[in-house]
Formats: structure tokens, sequence, C-alpha cells
């Protein structure tokens, strides 16, 4: 036991770091749900189509029958690379009279969404500066004033396909700390669960570093602190989109991978 002392000590710091990091559970007074996996709709477009375009259109969307890897990017056409996914729902007694928030567990490449016509949000980045969303779990606020009640509500989205669009189930409407709360869960275990790891390589990078230039000069002392400084912007692909700054520099996501692939 006491030859394993110092590794069960750390694993007792860090389930008590995690504890301590866990949030309250989301308010249950209303968790219901709208599942949407069987009421989304899709057609192709082109990279002109406008969200007042597809408003005044009468063009008959098919039905999105499958899910799972590149679903999206399987049935369009070869050089298609945008789409319109509509996804009309009716908010329950239980739902009204509030703020709500839309899941998309996982939808990609990038994409912008519409409710009722107005601007909800994005994630990733249309050409010309190409971004993914990657694994990121999407939210969605939609608005109590924009919302219709007691008719049909309707939200679009425009995907950029990018050769690997794919869109998950698990799509649901539920009220807006319920739905953030899911999806901010989901976005730890997706993407910033790899930060953590990342910041273990740094430390260690900085003691065995530390301990070649005061301690004793080994090599392998060297050798495994430059192997875990230069393994870290190998995993930076795993929470790219969790770097506030990217979003302003304004560059694409193949000129990142050229840059971290140089270092």
């Amino acid at each position: 036991i006491k030859k394993h002392r110092f590794s069960l000590l750390c694993i007792f710091f860090a389930v008590l770091l995690l504890c301590g990091c866990t949030k309250p559970s989301a308010n249950k007074k209303n968790d219901t749900k709208i599942k949407l996996d069987d009421h989304i709709y899709w057609i192709e477009t082109t990279e002109e189509s406008t969200i007042e375009d597809i408003l005044q259109s009468s063009v008959e969307f098919n039905k999105l029958n499958s899910f799972g890897p590149k679903n999206l990017n399987k049935i369009v056409s070869k050089n298609c690379d945008y789409i319109w996914l509509k996804i009309p729902f009716v908010i329950p007694y239980s739902l009204q009279e509030q703020n709500l928030g839309l899941v998309i567990p996982r939808l990609s490449f990038a994409d912008k969404a519409w409710l009722n016509g107005h601007f909800i949000g994005d994630f990733g980045s249309f050409p010309p500066n190409i971004f993914p969303s990657k694994n990121q779990c999407q939210f969605f606020l939609l608005p109590e004033q924009v919302l219709i009640k007691n008719a049909p509500n309707t939200i679009y989205v425009k995907v950029y396909n990018g050769g690997s669009g794919e869109i998950s189930n698990g799509i649901f409407i539920s009220s807006k700390d319920s739905a953030f709360y899911y999806a901010d869960n989901k976005q730890f275990l997706n993407s910033r669960l790899y930060m953590s790891f990342i910041g273990g390589l740094f430390c260690s990078f900085l003691v065995f570093f530390l301990l070649y230039i005061f301690g004793r000069h080994y090599k392998e002392y060297k050798y495994f602190s430059l192997m875990t400084l230069f393994t870290i912007p190998f995993l930076t692909i795993t929470y790219v989109n969790e770097i506030p700054f990217l979003t302003y520099l304004n560059i694409s996501y193949c000129t990142f991978l050229k840059f971290f692939s140089f270092i």
C-alpha cells in the first residue's frame, strides 16, 4: 500500500476536483421535451440561397430518414455543398410563455439557424474561411417573443456540407435551462474534458524540464519533457472550438491545421 500511496492520493484529489466542479442539477419543474428526430426535412440548395428565398419558396422538402456518420453527405448530389434543413414543431402547453432551447448534439460541417425567419445563431464558418463545428453540442436559444403559440413554428438550418455533412439523432426542444444544462454537459464530455489532459501534459513538461535543468541531466528527462510539450498542439484539434480568440482571427480550419502541423 505504501508503494502506491502517491498514486492513490492523486486519484483521490482528481475525484475531489471533479466533484467540486459538478454543477447542480437543472430545474426539474419542467423537463418536457419536444423530440424532433422524426420531424426533420431537407433539400439541396446553393451558396446564394437566403432565408428570405426559402421562406417565399413552395419547394417540397424530403424527409430525413437516416442518422449516422456523414448521413447528410450521403443523401445529396456529388457536387452539392449546401443543404437546407426544415424542422417544424408545435409548442405544448407546458412549454408556453417562456424561452426555449434547441439542442442538436452534432451537426457538421458548419451551419446557420433561423426560427420563424429570425436568426438564432451559427456554429462553424462557411467559405471562404471554412471552420468546422467539430464535436460541438449545439444549443440555440428560442426567444419567447419569436415563438408562436398554438400554431406551427419552423426552424430552418442552412448547412455547409463540406464533404462530411452529418446530423446526429437526439435533437430536441425543451425549456431554456434544461436544454442549456444538457448541451453544456455534453460539450464538456465532447471537448472541454480534453483541456484537463492538456493541463496535465503541460505540468509534466514543466516538472521534467526543471528536473533536467536543475537536477541530474538525464537525457530521458529532456526527451520526455519535449515529447509532452509537442503533444499539446497535436491534441488541440480535440477542443479547437473552445479557443475563443480563433473566432476573431478569421482564419480557416486548413490554415489552423497547417500552423500546428508546422509546430
